[in-house]
């Protein structure tokens, strides 16, 4: 295979935007606040737990903003740099030869350190649900992000005039996310009916999910980290290079729910939200390479991954004219998400047929192949708790602890993609603004505080002086992302209902 080629097989890859998730995985449906679960009957039922949109009555128009804070940072251990060169080096590391691929040692800390991120983002939701006069009806339409973000890593700028490390410019973490997007807007239409008898509600939703990557990342011929060549002169060439994913989609994508009312202050909710595309998603799109300070190169690729579908339970229960309690708990299943693949667009479907070392099973074509990111998530879950006290018919105050599970495994996590083990505590207020009880506005705050990681260089498993990765194919290798991982998020919810 010719360099150029290569460096296109090695130099592309999916990676998802660290800064926004709120929940498991990059999961961010927030909207509605501590009154989002499977057994609101507001617009955000229509995701949560579609049954809800039967509860209300007339004509009701839902319009919901949320607004996060997010920091993140992420301290590269200078083991997990492989390899490295010595200072006066006579013999590489890696091929026992005078010429070697890697890190300067003298110059370890451009490509290890702490890398930093602040960002603020926005996600919308739009709703509107009608009864149509029809009694225990309710049918709506809906728009709202419930995964992903955007984030951009903050830059080192003692590194931009470096002309023997010029992408440390970019941080530490820029092998796995310089700057990206991911998102999947979902547009929804759902319906639901009430059985007065059973006290039973039932709903539907089908939805259109329009899913883009968009990122940016530093990445070179090996798969791996090496930023300099020294040859036996001692003369030091730049290897390091850019690629720029930019890939679209469109799926459709189920929920379906029941709601239960033993009695008039007791409510019990069950949902399924199912996988978009109900399986593998397609993506598909651009690679622009540019490697060696050359030009730029596009290629046409499609992308494939499977992102979870999600099970919801919960209850609500107004003890009294002044109290309401809620809990409800979610399970996502990340284990579908097991790895994302790049591959020539036009490949036929199984071309990402790969083993668990990242080759290619019998009769799978490598060469269509561009990229194979192992991610190996596992399942997890979701559960919160929230208290409501009414202090007359227009003023609630409310508020809520939750716990969010890790998906992201020690062996595949990386800056792109680190999920944590997390606490959350909100409080905020609903006012009815009008007589007829026609408009209200609610507002809350949720602080989340996320356990950090730190994880630990690769093992030299072999004892052959390499870091055993796990994988074999060159293009399934990662650098080593190991390192102290931290983030914090802050929640600001602002909604407004109109009913008529």
């Amino acid at each position: 295979m010719k360099r150029r080629n290569l460096g296109l097989a090695v130099l592309a890859a999916t990676l998802a935007p660290t800064g926004s998730a709120l929940a498991t995985g990059f999961l961010t449906a927030r909207f509605g606040g501590e009154h989002g679960s499977p057994t609101t009957d507001n617009a955000t039922a229509m995701y949560y737990n579609p049954a809800g949109l039967a509860l209300g009555s007339g004509t009701r128009v839902f319009i919901d903003g949320t607004v996060a804070w997010v920091k993140a940072t992420f301290d590269r251990d200078p083991a997990s740099v492989y390899p490295v060169i010595p200072a006066g080096q006579t013999k590489c590391p890696t091929t026992g030869t005078p010429s070697c691929l890697g890190t300067l040692a003298d110059n370890i800390g451009q490509n290890s350190g702490k890398a930093t991120l602040f960002n603020v983002a926005a996600a919308p939701f739009l709703g509107v649900v009608s009864d149509f006069g029809v009694p225990n009806l309710g049918v709506g339409l809906g728009f709202y992000v419930p995964f992903g973000g955007a984030s951009v890593w903050d830059s080192k700028s003692k590194y931009k005039s470096d002309k023997l490390a010029p992408g440390a410019f970019d941080g530490a973490q820029r092998w796995w996310s310089i700057e990206g997007t991911l998102r999947s807007l979902y547009f929804t239409a759902a319906g639901a009916y009430t059985i007065p008898e059973a006290r039973l509600s039932f709903g539907l939703s089908l939805n259109l999910v329009v899913s883009e990557i968009q990122t940016i990342r530093a990445r070179n011929v090996s798969g791996m980290d090496e930023m300099v060549s020294q040859d036996a002169a001692g003369r030091i060439k730049v290897e390091e290079g850019r690629s720029r994913i930019d890939v679209k989609g469109t799926n459709l994508s189920m929920g379906a729910g029941v709601i239960w009312k033993p009695t008039d202050d007791l409510f019990l909710g069950l949902s399924y939200q199912s996988q978009p595309g109900f399986g593998k998603m397609k993506l598909k799109g651009d690679l622009d390479l540019s490697y060696d300070a050359g030009p730029v190169e596009t290629s046409k690729i499609r992308l494939e991954e499977e992102l979870p579908d999600i099970i919801r339970l919960g209850g609500r229960w107004r003890v009294n004219p002044q109290w309401e309690a809620r809990l409800s708990g979610e399970f996502d299943r990340w284990s579908v998400f097991n790895r994302q693949c790049l591959v020539v667009d036009g490949a036929k479907d199984g071309a990402c047929a790969l083993d668990s070392k990242g080759d290619p099973k019998p009769g799978v074509d490598s060469s269509v192949i561009v990229q194979n990111l192992k991610r190996d998530w596992q399942n997890a879950f979701a559960v919160r708790g929230g208290a409501s006290y009414f202090l007359s018919d227009w003023v609630e105050l409310f508020g809520g602890v939750g716990f969010d599970g890790n998906a992201v495994p020690d062996k595949t996590i990386d800056p792109a993609l680190p999920d944590f083990n997390d606490l959350s505590a909100g409080v905020g207020t609903k006012l009815k603004l009008l007589a007829d009880n026609s408009l209200a506005l609610a507002t809350s705050y949720t602080q989340i505080f996320y356990i950090s990681r730190d994880i630990k260089p690769r093992a030299d498993k072999d004892g052959n002086g390499v870091p055993d990765s796990g994988l074999n194919s060159p293009t399934s290798l990662q650098p080593d992302a190991a390192g102290k991982y931290e983030r914090a998020i802050g929640v600001f919810n602002l909604n407004v209902e109109y009913t008529f």
